[in-house]
């Protein structure tokens, strides 16, 4: 139980963080896109793929996490309307016991691909439905059992490289509840 509440914790930390990076101007006056560039192939777009999933076929996954500079989605899409303050998160369907999703970054209020290599680990999100609204994401603060769009919740570590990350469902931690 103990471990439960601090996992839960760490994930509502993880997202409150997420949220103050859109919500801030982090003044830097200009964007760069460093890393991700290997063998002379400049990555311009980074996937992760998440294996293992067929009992859950037709469901929908999203997935969030960060690196020491970087606040990650992974999914189909995520945008952040910044005059109605608005977020919607576009989330991958499983097929066939798999589903790939786009990473992107949150940069300035928009999200943009994530293309650096290296390990993060990733909050991993199982839904009955698509698309998530801002209140839906924000709703996970609270108890994770009453949300009703809620299939299963994960923390999983995932190395990206070339553009890719996999992860089986078995190496994801479903410890959460």
């Amino acid at each position: 139980m103990k471990n439960t509440i601090k996992i839960i914790g760490i994930v509502i930390f993880a997202i409150i963080i997420g949220f103050s990076f859109i919500s801030c101007d982090n003044g830097s006056g200009g964007k760069s896109n460093t890393g991700g560039n290997t063998g002379g192939n400049t990555i311009t777009e980074t996937t992760l793929t998440i294996t293992g999933l067929g009992d859950y076929n037709g469901k929908w996954v999203f997935a969030w996490g960060e690196t020491s500079s970087d606040f990650l989605f992974a999914a189909n899409s995520v945008v952040f309307d910044e005059e109605e303050e608005t977020l919607l998160i576009t989330c991958g369907q499983i097929s066939n016991g798999s589903v790939t999703l786009k990473v992107l970054k949150e940069d300035d209020g928009s999200f943009i691909p994530f293309t650096r290599a290296g390990k993060v680990e990733m909050a991993i999100l199982v839904s009955s439905q698509d698309p998530i609204t801002e209140e839906e994401y924000y709703a996970l603060e609270g108890n994770p059992e009453e949300i009703s769009w809620l299939e299963a919740v994960g923390l999983g570590e995932v190395t990206f490289s070339a553009g890719k990350g996999t992860i089986a469902f078995e190496a994801i931690d479903m410890e959460l509840w």
